[in-house]
């Protein structure tokens, strides 16, 4: 058995949809779980929802844009099925009547998941339909009764041992003779309410079902050829990687690559699953593949994540950073779920660097102005060249540097590019 997962943009309209059927088409009957994302930019688009909605803007058009969206991959797939354009006017209007019923004081984290897992949903249906027409045996399934999680909201933990147990007896028998299309980045907890594992989880529910199904390998089908060493919409000569280690692959998601989910190398090399990264405008094309590799020759990989926040925490007395100073900033990011990028600290005070985020730079300074006088610049950019030479990061010596870190392999900066801001957080503010 393997798993497919087909992002957004191979399944952002009817040619798109088409040519996963040519790709499912070519394995001639192996058994396959397919694991389909929201539609091109639908999961954008239930985000304005949910904003105009807790911003008491009228979020109708933007819904009804989205089935209106929906309605013509139908039309030009020639889908004149009755059931799946049932399907999707009903997911709609669910998420109307769901928006009608809560206030805007209601719980955002618990409205996000309910909201913005429609957009697989959506696509689900409308592919499970169009492989049927077009001679697949295929099966539509709500991942939400097989991927079971906890009920932490827009990051759910997985329920290894219940998902395990409830796909084994939901989804075997029916891949037995069937191609399974379901749902990424969603599940549910245990009171059956929707839980997503994410933005961007869809890998991660691939590898999910890969491990408890044992499957044989998973591939991840995107618009590049493979994993390469850089984005080639900043470095045009980027080199395909043909071979990863499962190490190098999950340090590059972890530095900020986003070829991959960065949860999703982990549970495949536990279970010794192959990953391949192919493109699906050329599906015989080798793409990459992640597995037991002993790397002899390191490429260096050059990673560049946007929209960061340097943040610095000074100590008011002028006394020396000890243990105590970063268990309390520790503390506060753990609480806050504040993932850290890059930290450093100096002699008198502790940096960070992390994801740009509004309201949680508000909660952090508000947790810690009382020990720490606290200053930060936004917009900026974490550049990181993994297995670097000194050749290789001469690209950067001009560029504006507020952080640098060396080490064996790894060299990281964090640059400010033009029209930084940068604003301070005084303790009396």
């Amino acid at each position: 058995m393997q798993v497919f997962k087909f992002g957004g943009a191979s399944v952002k309209n009817a040619s798109a949809i088409t040519n996963v059927a040519t790709i499912i088409k070519a394995q001639k009957g192996k058994k396959t779980l397919v694991i389909v994302s929201a539609m091109d930019k639908t999961t954008n688009a239930l985000e304005h929802v949910l904003h105009s909605f807790f911003s008491r803007n009228d979020y109708h058009p933007h819904l009804l844009k989205i089935q209106n969206f929906h309605h013509q991959v139908l039309t030009d797939l020639n889908l004149d099925d009755g059931i799946v354009q049932q399907n999707i006017d009903t997911i709609c209007r669910d998420i109307d009547n769901l928006l009608s019923n809560h206030s805007q004081q209601a719980d955002k984290a618990y409205l996000y998941d309910q909201v913005i897992s429609c957009g697989e949903l959506l696509a689900t249906h409308i592919v499970a339909t169009y492989l049927k027409k077009s001679g697949i045996a295929a099966v539509w399934h709500d991942a939400r009764h097989s991927l079971k999680t906890n009920s932490q909201y827009k990051s759910a933990l997985v329920n290894w041992p219940l998902t395990r147990q409830v796909s084994e007896e939901k989804l075997l028998p029916v891949l037995e003779n069937n191609v399974v299309v379901t749902q990424g980045f969603i599940g549910s907890d245990e009171a059956e309410h929707t839980t997503t594992l994410g933005r961007e989880g869809s890998d991660f529910s691939a590898a999910i079902y890969a491990t408890v199904l044992a499957a044989e390998n998973v591939t991840i089908w995107k618009d590049v050829p493979g994993v390469l060493n850089a984005d080639p919409k900043l470095m045009p000569d980027a080199i395909l990687f043909e071979h990863l280690s499962y190490k190098e692959a999950a340090e590059m998601t972890y530095y900020g690559a986003k070829v991959i989910h960065p949860k999703t190398i982990k549970p495949l090399a536990n279970a010794h699953i192959p990953l391949f990264v192919k493109p699906f405008m050329q599906p015989e094309a080798p793409g990459t593949k992640i597995f037991d590799f002993a790397i002899e020759h390191f490429t260096p990989t050059f990673i560049v994540k946007e929209q960061q926040q340097l943040i610095s925490f000074h100590l008011k007395d002028f006394s020396f950073v000890q243990e105590k100073n970063l268990s309390m900033v520790f503390q506060a990011l753990n609480d806050l779920q504040i993932s850290l990028n890059v930290m450093q600290n100096a002699a008198t005070s502790i940096s960070i660097c992390v994801d740009s985020d509004a309201q949680k730079l508000e909660q952090l300074t508000a947790m810690l102005k009382g020990s720490f006088d606290i200053r930060y610049n936004n917009d900026l950019h974490l550049v990181t060249v993994k297995n670097y030479t000194e050749d290789s990061i001469t690209t950067w010596q001009n560029a504006d540097i507020l952080l640098e870190q060396r080490t064996r392999n790894n060299y990281q900066i964090v640059i400010k590019p033009a029209f930084s801001q940068v604003a301070s957080l005084e303790a009396d503010s």
